[in-house]
């Protein structure tokens, strides 16, 4: 998407800075662990049966996760830092 995006943009600006022009197209991610944090935070707390029906091994339910933190990133969140976080935030869960 973000290819479909951005390669267009690029053709049709005179001084392309590609950093620039991400930022501006809004394309970038976010791996702010302190943002990360405190979206998981709201999830694990507003969704606590989720979270126990996981903690008693419905391990596919970290999908249903990934796609709260996605849906309230806005799709900015950084995949590989958010599952991280959240695998760690479900087992420090009590």
């Amino acid at each position: 998407a973000a290819f479909q995006k951005l390669v267009p943009a690029l053709w049709a600006n005179s001084t392309p800075n590609v950093l620039e022009l991400a930022q501006q197209l809004n394309l970038l991610t976010d791996s702010d662990e302190d943002f990360l944090s405190s979206i998981i935070k709201k999830i694990l707390t507003e969704n606590k049966d989720e979270v126990t029906a996981y903690k008693k091994g419905k391990k596919n339910l970290i999908g249903f996760f990934m796609g709260e933190i996605m849906r309230l990133s806005g799709g900015k969140a950084t995949p590989n830092t958010a599952a991280t976080l959240l695998t760690q935030m479900l087992k420090e869960e009590v």
